[in-house]
């Protein structure tokens, strides 16, 4: 969530014109301070499918089917509602493109039929769709020719005119929804004895990171772009991790789910020093509902403060004209950009624990779907 944050911030609030993943003009700091936020997406469905999988243990197959294709309307019409209004700040409905919270709740739907099978069947699904789209995907049409469901579940930027309104897919979701599948199935590794499951993380991690090394340094398979080395070892580095977010592939998966997994078996959660951070964690739709408000109002404050005009900012930044230029002298750099984050953390901090508390006592329908 931190991460996700710091990402949203940089997007509102950065001075740099131009794509933190263009090699061509990027710089170490920047590409990797983007690059951070890459952890976001895998890594939000993996736990998904986690949460899935514990949920199912406290319910029935309907129950659970029931509770999965519930959340996930929710979480889509979330998405639609709150989520693009916190985004774009404007109620004009002629252009939208869902993010992350449409591919968690498509993926909730698409992973409902799959609780009536074993767990470890569930999770050998997921990582059959991880293993495979990226050899299957190039086999189906493209561009405006793509069926429609594949367009809707893979294409990345393929635009569905809906009564004049334009609906852009921007997080395709059958990765994603692999992910979670591998998430179902990966849970009851949480459950084991902590000294056996902090060696399986780490076990797997390590496995997963290194099958990306060796993938990736050969350009074997997985990856749509191949890295090559550059004039020097930076921009060698930046190429090697220039990896496919939308529609996820399989090495981005790896790079990412394979280090959060080294991560979550060595480190003790419990720590002071971690504490506030799971605090944000134990309420992350929370979180993900008011911080791009939050960031965006501070977006426009400062805009009203500096020009005396923010209309620019009435509109999402993934959604700005073809030829858009920064106003002269906006935003920060990246030592900025990271103090407005931990401003942005700071703020929510005790709402994230007001809203945990609340939900812990709470026995709240309604809560429990946020």
């Amino acid at each position: 969530m931190a991460l996700m944050a710091l990402d949203h911030t940089r997007t509102y609030l950065t001075n740099i014109a131009y794509a933190p993943t263009d090699l061509t003009r990027t710089f170490p700091a920047l590409f990797f301070t983007r690059w951070t936020s890459q952890y976001c997406t895998p890594l939000f469905l993996f736990l998904a499918g986690i949460g899935a999988a514990f949920a199912a243990s406290r319910r029935t197959p309907p129950a659970t089917a029931w509770w999965l294709v519930t959340r996930g309307v929710v979480l889509i019409a979330l998405e639609m509602t709150v989520v693009r209004w916190g985004w774009y700040f404007n109620l004009d409905y002629a252009h939208t493109s869902p993010q992350i919270l449409w591919a968690i709740g498509v993926s909730m739907i698409l992973l409902a039929p799959l609780v009536w099978l074993p767990a470890p069947a569930v999770g050998a699904i997921g990582v059959s769709v991880m293993l495979l789209h990226n050899a299957v995907g190039p086999w189906f049409s493209t561009g405006a020719d793509a069926p429609w469901l594949w367009a809707l579940l893979y294409e990345r930027g393929h635009a569905f005119t809906i009564g004049g309104r334009v609906f852009l897919v921007n997080f395709p979701p059958l990765p994603l929804f692999g992910l979670m599948a591998a998430g179902y199935g990966f849970a009851a590794v949480l459950r084991q004895p902590d000294t056996k499951r902090r060696r399986t993380l780490v076990v797997a991690g390590v496995a997963m990171s290194v099958l990306f090394v060796l993938l990736r340094t050969f350009n074997i398979y997985g990856e749509h772009t191949p890295w090559a080395p550059q004039a020097d070892l930076a921009h060698s580095a930046m190429s090697y991790f220039s990896l496919t977010k939308q529609p996820l592939s399989l090495l981005m998966a790896l790079a990412t789910i394979g280090p959060a997994l080294i991560w979550l078996g060595m480190v003790d959660a419990g720590r002071a020093i971690w504490r506030p951070l799971v605090v944000i964690g134990r309420v992350p739709l929370f979180f993900y509902l008011v911080h791009v408000p939050l960031i965006h109002a501070i977006a426009v404050a400062l805009s009203l403060w500096q020009y005396g005009d923010a209309t620019w900012l009435f509109t999402s930044p993934y959604d700005r004209p073809a030829g858009f230029v920064l106003p002269a002298d906006w935003g920060f750099g990246l030592p900025g950009v990271y103090l407005w984050t931990l401003a942005v953390l700071v703020t929510l901090y005790p709402f994230c624990r007001w809203y945990a508390e609340l939900k812990s006592r709470s026995r709240s329908v309604v809560l429990s779907y946020l």
